[in-house]
């Protein structure tokens, strides 16, 4: 079929926002997943990770409310 997608690179993210980003990546990380990458910006945390299969996968907590 042409629109098989076996063998063709793959090109889409994930992304998942959470509650806890020191939470998550500690659950993630006692599992054997590797944090490719963090950031903490004025917009959020933000983690990148792949799953077993290659694929990447964005996580993101959102800022605290401004008072």
């Amino acid at each position: 079929s042409d629109k098989d997608i076996n063998g063709k690179p793959r090109t889409a993210q994930i992304n998942y926002r959470v509650k806890s980003m020191t939470e998550t990546l500690s659950h993630l990380q006692s599992k054997g997943v590797a944090i490719d990458k963090t950031e903490d910006c004025e917009f959020g945390k933000f983690a990148w990770v792949s799953d077993p299969d290659g694929n990447k996968i964005e996580l993101f907590e959102e800022p605290p409310e401004s008072i």
